[in-house]
C-alpha cells in the first residue's frame, strides 16, 4: 500500500534537474499514504522517443519489507530491451500463481512484491495482465520502448487514481489523491459546478469527474493509455479490464459464468458455496509481514470475516504447536455514547464467541471535533459521508498497518433496506409526476430526528426518490440533497468542456448516472440485478470504498475487503435475486451462513448501518466552528455558491426546524478545501 504520483510529458523541460523538486512536493502530499519510504524514476524524451515519464512513489511497507522499494522494472531475461517500469498501490492476492507463470515465461523475480509481478506481467502479457490480477490496486505502467503510459484501477474500485492534463495538452499529471496534483505548480484549479452537484446529491463525485474542471478519476476497472500525436499533445485511449478479460465473468457488473447462472441453485448449496469462497478470500487476505487486525462492527459482514480469520489463526497456531494465547487475533470496534448509534455490545459478543483479543475505541463528540479538524485540513477531494469521521478515528487509534473489514457485503447480496422497496416505488411511480413532486415537498416538512435511521428520515428520502428519475431512485435514497434542489445552493452556470470530457464521458452528474444505469440495465434481464450493479459501480466504489481508502491511508493503514474477492462476487452474480431477497428480508444467504458460525443475533437483527450522531453534533459541539467556516464572506469565495442560501441552511439546522446535516457536511468541507488548497 502506498501513494502514486508523477507526470507523463512531451516537454523536455519537465525533466530538467530542477523538476525533481516538483516531484518531491507531489510525493510529500502523499506522505501519509506511504510513511516508510520514497522512490522515483525520471526518464525524459530522447532521440526516437517523443515522451518521457516521472514516476513518484511513497511506501507503506507490508510485504517483503527489505526489497519492496518502487518503482520496479520487469521483463523477460532474454529480451532486456522490452522491460517496463511500474508502480502499484494496493495488494494482489494471487501472487503464487502469478509468480509461477512469470518464471515459466522467462522472468527473474527478485522480491515478493506486487509491483514487480505487475512489471513482469505487463512486459510479458501487455494489457492482458490486468484481468489476471486478483486484488485491489491502482497502477501505472511505463513502456520506454513504445513511449506509452498505462494507468489502471481495480474492477471493484478500491484504490483511487486522479489524472489531469496541463501544459496545453502536453503533460498529464496523476496521483493517488487530488492533493498530489495540486502540489504541482502547473495545475491551476478551476471549480467544476458539475462536481459540486454530485457532491451535494451523492455525497461523492463519481468517476470520471472530480470537483476540479479537467481533473479526472479513473472509473473502476478502467485502463487508460496515454500517447502523443505528431504535435506533441497527449491523447487518451480508454478501455476496461472486463473488455479484455479472457473469460465472460464480470464481477463489476455482477455477471457470472453462464453455467453457474443457469444452474438450479438450492439455498443450502448457495450457503455452502459462500462458506467455502469467503473462507478462502479471508485466508488470502491474511498474508502479511506485519500484524493484522479485524475491524468488527458486530454485523453479518465483519463478523463472518472475523470468524474465518480466527479459524485461520487457530489453524496456524496448531500447526506451529504454540499455545492459543501466543498468537492473538485482535479485533477492534467503536463505542458511541448515543445508544441509537452504538453497536459495541454486539461486536463484543462476537469477539467473546470467537476468542479474539478485543478492543473498544470510544468515539465522543470531542474525538469527532479532533477528527473533523484533521479532515478539514486535508488537501484531498471532499467526501460528504459522515461515517468517514468514525472510520478515520478507528484507523488513527488502531495501531495497525493492516486490517480486514466487512465492506462490500451488501451491494451484491441485496443487503440494503432500499432493495426491498423498489417494487413499491415502481408502482407508486406510475402516479402523475406533479403529485409525486407534491408528496416530496410534504415529506420535507416532516419533523427532523436525531436518532439513527429515524422513520421520518426514511419517509422523506423515499418520497424524494419517487420525485426524481426512476433509474436513480436508489442513489437519491442513500444520498444527500435531491437533484431538483441543487440549484437552490449554487448557480447553474454553463460549463465549458475540458479537453477529455467527451473521451472519458464526464458531464452533468444526473446524465452521467443515467448513462451508467442504462448501460447496466442492458447487461441484466432482472431489474434488481441492474440495481445492485449500479450501487456497486457508484455508491460502493466511489463512496464507501473511497471513504475507507482516505480515512485509513490518512494514518498509514491498509484495509482489505474479502467480500470483494472475485470468486465471492461471481457467486453472488450467479444467484438469482429471489434466492437472496424474500418477504422484505434481504441478504438471506450471508445471514444463513452467519447462523451457522456466529451468535444468533448476528443473523437476525436488522441492518443498522455505520452512522454517526452528526445532526446533534452540528447543533452542539460543532456549531461554533460550522458558523465560522460557513460565514457569508467565506462562502462567497467559492465560485457559484450562494451565501444567503447556505446561511439559511445553517440557521434552519441549528434551530432544529430541519435536518441538513449531510448538505452542511458537504458544503463545510467544500468551502474549507477550496479556500485552503485551491485559491
Amino acid at each position: 500500500m502506498c501513494g502514486l504520483t508523477g507526470w507523463f510529458s512531451t516537454l523536455p523541460e519537465r525533466f530538467e534537474p530542477d523538476q525533481a523538486r516538483a516531484l518531491a512536493a507531489m510525493q510529500s502530499a502523499l506522505r501519509h499514504r506511504g510513511p516508510d519510504g520514497r522512490g522515483a524514476h525520471l526518464d525524459g524524451p530522447r532521440r526516437g522517443r517523443q515522451t518521457g515519464v516521472a514516476l513518484g512513489f511513497t511506501r507503506l511497507a507490508i510485504r517483503d519489507l527489505q526489497h519492496g522499494a518502487q518503482p520496479m522494472a520487469g521483463g523477460r531475461v532474454a529480451t532486456p530491451a522490452e522491460r517496463v517500469v511500474a508502480t502499484l498501490n494496493g495488494e494482489l492476492y494471487d501472487e503464487t500463481r502469478l509468480a509461477a507463470a512469470l518464471r515459466d515465461a522467462g522472468c527473474d523475480l527478485r522480491s515478493r512484491c506486487d509491483a514487480e509481478l505487475l512489471a513482469h506481467g505487463a512486459a510479458v502479457w501487455g494489457d492482458a495482465v490486468w484481468p489476471r490480477l486478483e486484488g485491489m490496486f491502482a497502477a501505472v505502467v511505463w513502456r520506454p520502448k513504445r513511449g506509452t503510459l498505462t494507468l489502471a484501477r481495480d474492477g471493484s474500485g478500491q484504490k483511487p487514481l486522479y489524472v489531469a492534463l496541463v501544459d496545453d495538452g502536453r503533460t498529464a499529471l496523476w496521483g493517488s489523491e487530488i492533493g498530489a496534483l495540486l502540489a504541482h505548480p502547473s495545475l491551476r484549479p478551476e471549480l467544476d459546478p458539475r462536481g459540486v452537484d454530485a457532491l451535494l446529491w451523492l455525497d461523492y463525485v463519481p468517476a470520471p469527474g472530480s470537483l476540479l474542471r479537467g481533473v479526472y478519476k479513473l472509473p473502476p476497472g478502467a485502463i487508460w493509455t496515454l500517447n502523443a500525436d505528431e504535435f506533441g499533445r497527449l491523447g487518451l485511449q480508454t478501455t476496461t479490464i472486463q473488455a479484455i478479460a479472457a473469460c465472460s465473468a464480470d464481477a463489476l457488473a455482477f455477471r457470472a459464468e453462464p453455467a453457474e447462472r443457469s444452474r438450479p441453485w438450492r439455498f443450502d448449496d448457495a450457503v455452502d458455496a459462500l462458506d467455502a469462497r469467503l473462507e478462502r478470500a479471508v485466508r488470502r487476505r491474511l498474508v502479511s509481514d506485519v500484524p493484522i487486525g479485524i475491524f468488527l462492527s458486530g454485523g453479518v459482514d465483519s463478523s463472518l470475516v472475523a470468524h474465518y480469520a480466527a479459524q485461520a489463526v487457530k489453524t496456524a497456531r496448531e500447526a506451529r504447536g504454540v499455545p492459543l494465547e501466543a498468537l492473538p487475533l485482535e479485533t477492534l470496534s467503536i463505542r458511541f455514547d448515543d445508544p441509537s448509534f452504538d453497536e459495541s455490545a454486539y461486536a463484543r459478543e462476537v469477539a467473546d464467541h470467537l476468542g479474539t483479543d478485543h478492543r473498544e475505541i470510544p468515539f465522543s463528540s470531542t474525538d469527532a471535533l479532533t477528527t473533523l479538524a484533521a479532515l478539514l485540513d486535508a488537501a484531498d477531494e471532499p467526501l460528504a459521508d459522515p461515517s468517514r469521521l468514525v472510520t478515520q478515528h478507528l484507523c488513527a487509534k488502531s495501531g495497525l498497518k493492516v486490517a480486514l473489514g466487512g465492506d462490500g457485503g451488501d451491494e451484491a447480496w441485496l443487503g440494503y433496506p432500499t432493495f426491498t422497496v423498489h417494487g413499491l416505488a415502481a408502482a407508486l411511480g406510475r402516479l402523475p409526476p406533479g403529485l409525486l413532486r407534491g408528496a416530496a415537498r410534504l415529506g420535507r416538512q416532516l419533523p427532523p430526528s436525531e436518532r439513527n435511521l429515524a422513520a421520518t428520515e426514511k419517509a422523506r428520502r423515499f418520497l424524494d426518490g419517487l420525485a426524481g428519475p426512476a433509474a436513480l431512485r436508489g442513489l437519491t435514497w442513500i444520498g444527500g440533497l435531491p437533484p431538483d434542489q441543487l440549484t437552490s445552493v449554487h448557480d447553474a452556470d454553463p460549463v465549458t468542456p475540458a479537453p477529455w470530457d467527451d473521451v472519458v464521458g464526464w458531464g452533468p452528474p444526473v446524465t452521467v448516472m443515467q448513462d451508467v444505469a442504462a448501460a447496466l440495465r442492458s447487461l441484466h434481464d432482472i431489474p434488481l440485478d441492474a440495481e445492485r450493479a449500479l450501487l456497486a459501480r457508484t455508491y460502493l466504489a466511489e463512496g464507501v470504498l473511497q471513504k475507507v481508502d482516505r480515512a485509513s491511508m490518512a494514518h498509514g493503514v491498509e484495509v482489505r475487503a474479502p467480500w470483494l474477492d472475485r470468486d465471492v462476487l461471481s457467486l453472488a452474480a450467479a444467484l438469482p435475486p429471489a434466492l437472496l431477497l424474500r418477504r422484505g428480508r434481504g441478504k438471506r444467504v450471508p445471514r444463513a451462513l452467519a447462523a451457522r458460525h456466529l451468535p444468533k443475533h448476528v443473523a437476525t437483527r436488522p441492518k443498522k448501518g455505520f452512522g454517526v450522531p452528526l445532526s446533534a453534533w452540528l447543533r452542539g459541539p460543532m456549531a461554533r466552528r460550522l458558523q465560522h467556516d460557513l460565514r457569508a464572506e467565506s462562502v462567497a469565495q467559492v465560485p457559484g455558491l450562494r451565501p444567503a442560501a447556505v446561511s439559511k441552511l445553517v440557521q434552519g439546522h441549528l434551530s432544529g426546524r430541519a435536518d441538513h446535516r449531510k448538505t452542511l457536511f458537504a458544503l463545510w468541507q467544500l468551502v474549507v478545501w477550496w479556500r485552503g488548497h485551491c485559491q
